[in-house]
C-alpha cells in the first residue's frame, strides 16, 4: 500500500510532471514455492491478475491464478491446430425483416469443439486468439467459409441477402486483409454486395485513423459496413459520420433491459437517429416474447435472437414459423 502510495505522486523529470502506475505480483515462502525461480514465476502471474483486474494494485499468488494461466495456455495451444484438426465450425444465424417477416440475411458465428478440450465457447477463445494473434489465421478460415456458405446460398435462390461476418481490430490491423477479402470473393466467384462485415465502436477507436482507413477500402470493395453493439458508450455520433454503415445493432444489453423505460427511449432515439440518415437498424439477441413486442412497437428495421432462429451449421427453413409467430403478436 505504501509503495502505491507513493508511486502515485507525480515524478519531476525536465520539470514535467510524470505520472506512473504500478501492478505488484507478490508470492510468500514457502507457501508458494521452495526456491526463488517459482517464487519469482508465480509472483509474475499475480502480477499479470493485478494488471488484469485493473492495474494499479496488487494481488498475492493464489492456486486459482494458476489454473487459469494453464486454461489460457490449453486453449492457445489447441487453437494452433484447430483449423487443420477441422474442430473449427460456422453456423448461421438468419436475420428477419420486420414488414415483409422474410429472411433477409444470416451472421456468421464460429464455434469450437476441441478433441482435448470439448467445446469452448468463442467468449473465451476469441480473445486468446485475437491476445496471441491466432485470430488472423482462424480469420481466414472464418471469411473464406463464410464466404463459401455464401456462395452455395446464391446458387439455391434468386433472393439477395446479406451474409454478416464479425471483425476484430486484430483483424483489422493486418496489413493484408483487404487484399484477402478481394481475393477471397475472386476465387469464390462471389459479388461483394451479400458481404457485410460487423465490427463495434470500440475497435473503431483503436488507432481510429488507420482502421477508418482500412474500413473505407473495405468499403470500396463493395461490402457493406455494420456497427454493432451501438450505444456500448463510445462517442457513437462520431463514429457514425466517420464511417457511415448501412446497419446499425443496438446493443444486447439494452435489449436485455428494454422493458425499463430509459431504456425504450434509447432504442427510440436510436431509431430516429439512425433512419433520419437512411440507416437500418438491427436489434440483436431477441431471447422473450416481450423484447420482441417492444422492438417491434419501435420500429427497428430487423430482427434477430434466440427466440427466432438459433445459430445453425445449415440456414435453416424458419420463414413460415417466423410469420406465425409475428402474427401471434398482432392478434394480441
Amino acid at each position: 500500500d505504501n509503495i502505491i502510495k507513493k508511486l502515485s505522486n507525480p515524478i519531476i523529470i525536465n520539470d514535467k510532471e510524470i505520472f506512473c502506475t504500478l501492478s505488484i505480483g507478490v508470492s510468500v515462502y514457502p507457501i508458494d514455492g521452495g526456491d526463488m525461480p517459482i517464487l519469482l514465476k508465480r509472483a509474475d502471474m499475480a502480477m499479470y491478475l493485478a494488471k488484469v483486474n485493473g492495474k494499479n494494485r496488487y494481488e498475492f499468488f493464489d492456486i486459482k491464478i494458476l489454473e487459469i494461466l494453464n486454461r489460457e495456455f490449453d486453449i492457445e495451444k489447441g487453437l494452433r491446430v484447430a483449423v487443420d484438426k477441422n474442430e473449427i465450425k460456422m453456423l448461421y444465424q438468419p436475420k428477419i425483416k420486420v414488414d415483409t417477416e422474410e429472411v433477409i440475411g444470416f451472421e456468421s458465428l464460429v464455434r469450437w469443439n476441441s478433441k482435448s478440450l470439448g467445446i469452448v465457447s468463442p467468449s473465451e477463445f476469441i480473445p486468446i486468439a485475437e491476445s496471441s494473434g491466432l485470430i488472423i489465421p482462424i480469420g481466414k478460415y472464418i471469411i473464406s467459409e463464410s464466404f463459401r456458405k455464401c456462395k452455395e446460398l446464391t446458387l439455391k435462390t434468386t433472393k439477395k441477402f446479406k451474409m454478416a461476418i464479425n471483425l476484430s481490430e486484430v483483424q483489422i490491423r493486418d496489413e493484408d486483409i483487404v487484399s484477402f477479402i478481394a481475393e477471397s470473393l475472386r476465387i469464390c466467384d462471389l459479388s461483394a454486395e451479400y458481404i457485410e462485415f460487423e465490427i463495434t465502436e470500440s475497435i473503431i477507436m483503436k488507432s481510429a485513423e488507420k482502421n477508418i482507413n482500412t474500413l473505407e477500402k473495405l468499403k470500396k470493395l463493395g461490402v457493406s459496413l455494420a456497427l454493432d453493439d451501438y450505444g456500448s458508450g463510445y462517442n457513437s455520433d462520431r463514429i457514425l459520420l466517420l464511417i457511415s454503415p448501412k446497419f446499425i445493432k443496438i446493443d444486447m444489453d439494452i435489449i436485455r433491459n428494454i422493458d425499463s423505460d430509459p431504456e425504450c427511449k434509447i432504442v427510440e432515439n436510436i431509431v430516429n437517429y439512425a433512419h433520419e440518415r437512411d440507416m437500418k437498424l438491427i436489434a440483436e439477441g431477441i431471447e422473450t416474447i416481450d423484447e420482441l413486442k417492444q422492438v417491434i412497437k419501435l420500429k427497428v428495421d430487423y430482427l434477430q435472437g434466440f427466440l427466432l432462429a438459433k445459430p445453425q451449421y445449415l440456414p435453416p427453413r424458419i420463414q413460415e414459423d417466423v410469420i406465425k409467430l409475428i402474427q401471434l403478436l398482432n392478434e394480441k
